[in-house]
């Protein structure tokens, strides 16, 4: 499945969520090195589509307002990955694991962790959860702020401490190819807290997508597997503290950092991948717009 560019001339459009624009342009950069003539056959296919982009960066006249430069900016992020995404497939970088990531079994067998290894450049097309802990936890700091939630206060209280501990600043999605019932089937990544693509948004994610777990696609790196977590284990080394009390040895804080980081992981602390679960970083999430137009009828063909 090649996104974005279609062979035909017919228009393909995608609703973007996110865009890595830092990670997507540097792997192009890349990829331009190492594959000069499949990018400058996606070049040419953009500059016959009319759009007469490149790899380059966007230079944004200094007299145009800032919305009108984020829109310019956001245009070429997803013209990047685009071109990055049809390149990364054509070259072998890029596996699309949506079916077999359907199987648990293969989860559980450690099927889809040897098809996707660590480093590995992924596409899934799967339920995913949107999840923004971090601007909810704001949210529900202001009303405790405020005195105003009455006999909920005390737990508003619990609530935020909880939801600040567990979620990082950026938007949390889950990816459950097994379905919501098998939520560690699955991978986890963190959209980053970015001012160029997502974060003049983040208040209208919840009203726009839900809660609920919703189809999209997602490309990314597959950055760790989940480890095997005994959530009873005591986190807490013995004698923290050198000879008589003396400063702390490093080594054991080092171990307490490591064995609690291994507790948050196995409560689904922050981005961290419950086992045989893996962690993504996410280069884009997007989802096709869907086309009403009858069967047989052009584009242009529509009246008023």
């Amino acid at each position: 499945m090649t996104i974005g560019l279609p062979e035909d001339g017919r228009a393909v459009l995608q609703d973007f969520l996110y865009v890595d624009t830092a990670r997507v342009r540097s792997l192009l950069g890349q990829l331009n090195q190492g594959v000069p003539d499949k990018v400058e056959e996606v070049s040419e296919r953009l500059r016959r589509w009319g759009l007469g982009a490149s790899v380059g960066f966007a230079k944004a006249d200094a007299g145009r307002q800032s919305s009108n430069r984020q829109q310019e900016t956001r245009s070429l992020a997803e013209l990047h990955f685009a071109m990055f995404e049809e390149v990364a497939q054509a070259t072998g970088f890029l596996h699309d694991i949506s079916n077999v990531a359907k199987n648990s079994l293969k989860w559980e067998n450690g099927a889809v962790q040897k098809f996707a290894p660590e480093g590995s450049i992924i596409r899934i097309e799967a339920p995913s959860t949107i999840i923004d802990g971090h601007y909810f936890s704001e949210v529900v700091g202001h009303l405790i702020d405020s005195g105003q939630l009455g006999d909920s206060q005390s737990n508003a209280k619990a609530v935020h401490a909880v939801m600040k501990a567990m979620y990082p600043k950026g938007v949390v999605i889950r990816i459950m190819p097994c379905g919501i019932r098998k939520p560690n089937h699955g991978f986890v990544g963190t959209l980053l807290d970015s001012s160029e693509y997502i974060g003049p948004e983040r208040s209208a994610l919840h009203g726009r997508y839900g809660n609920e777990a919703r189809d999209w696609i997602t490309v990314g790196i597959v950055s760790r597997i989940g480890a095997r977590v005994d959530p009873n284990k005591n986190f807490v080394p013995d004698g923290l503290r050198g000879a008589q009390g003396g400063a702390f040895e490093r080594d054991k804080l080092d171990s307490l950092v490591q064995n609690f980081s291994s507790l948050m992981e196995a409560h689904g602390g922050n981005e961290s991948p419950a086992y045989p679960g893996m962690a993504i970083v996410p280069l884009a999430v997007y989802r096709p717009i869907v086309s009403f137009a009858p069967v047989g009828m052009k584009y242009g063909d529509f009246s008023a």
